[in-house]
């Protein structure tokens, strides 16, 4: 409905929205209306559903691909995986798995926590036991949010295990991440394509200018929303508001805050990630 009331409007794209489901649905809507819309969402091929969709995230194989690649170029072969009962962290960690054993890597311990527990010392208790009986990891794996991650850190420790970076994915990327495990679990970090602390220009100018508008610093929701906003104007200004699907389609030299760069038609997002590092003060590498 919201997205027939916008072509009624007679809009020349959409931004949004950012659910899986509700991507899928607006998507549908939005190709017969024949409007470009642009996905806050990591859902899975929803660019080969029409040349009008554009999908604005890093998508989880993408993000496998490049957390596996940075973790073996540091010399870690043996992991453990410790993820939430719930289907992001359950698919993020069977992906993971499967990665490294492709690599050559080793998965020595895979354990699941229930999220909703309202102990999640003992939760972290389960992990300890399971890496006892193991020869070691060189890292740990954790596909959770970052307040959840901001919650395992101090069970973790609290269970003696520390002393090994943990990994993480796209959902780490947020300001309040806690910087604590920079301390016990040294050499942490996670793959996204906005790193709020870098030097680029642009970015630096974008936080600037949102710090100033907000009081706070921009999310990565907000950098993608930005991107698409410059990505819509720039198509518009070169090719027309009734060309935008055309000027975007195959594109790679976009340079915005975020690593995307274009788009390649019926596959996704032409990128560029980051390998985002947690340190005592900042995140970023």
């Amino acid at each position: 409905q919201a997205i027939t009331e916008l072509a009624d409007e007679n809009v020349s794209a959409i931004v949004g929205p950012g659910a899986g489901e509700l991507a899928i649905a607006a998507a549908a809507v939005a190709s017969e209306q024949k409007i470009p819309i642009f996905l806050i969402t990591q859902k899975e091929g929803l660019m080969s559903q029409s040349e009008y969709v554009f999908q604005m995230s890093m998508q989880a194989k993408q993000q496998i691909l490049a957390l596996a690649k940075a973790a073996f170029d540091r010399g870690y072969k043996r992991f453990g995986i410790f993820y939430p009962n719930i289907s992001y962290g359950q698919t993020m960690a069977a992906l993971f798995a499967d990665e490294v054993k492709g690599r050559g890597g080793r998965v020595m311990a895979n354990v699941e926590y229930n999220r909703q527990s309202i102990d999640l010392y003992s939760q972290a208790r389960m992990l300890k036991d399971e890496l006892a009986t193991s020869a070691g990891v060189d890292a740990i794996f954790i596909p959770d949010q970052y307040k959840v991650v901001n919650v395992l850190v101090p069970a973790l420790e609290f269970n003696g295990v520390k002393g090994m970076p943990l990994l993480g994915t796209s959902a780490w990327n947020d300001p309040e991440l806690t910087l604590a495990m920079a301390t016990s679990f040294p050499g942490s970090f996670f793959v996204d394509l906005y790193d709020a602390s870098s030097s680029s220009k642009t970015v630096e100018n974008f936080r600037t200018r949102f710090v100033g508008s907000f009081g706070r610093p921009p999310r990565v929701l907000e950098a993608y929303g930005y991107d698409a906003a410059m990505m819509i104007r720039q198509a518009a200004d070169q090719s027309g508001s009734r060309n935008i699907k055309a000027a975007l389609l195959n594109s790679s030299g976009f340079g915005g805050v975020t690593g995307i760069k274009g788009f390649t038609a019926g596959k996704g997002a032409v990128i560029e990630s980051n390998v985002l590092k947690v340190k005592s003060s900042s995140v970023g590498e």
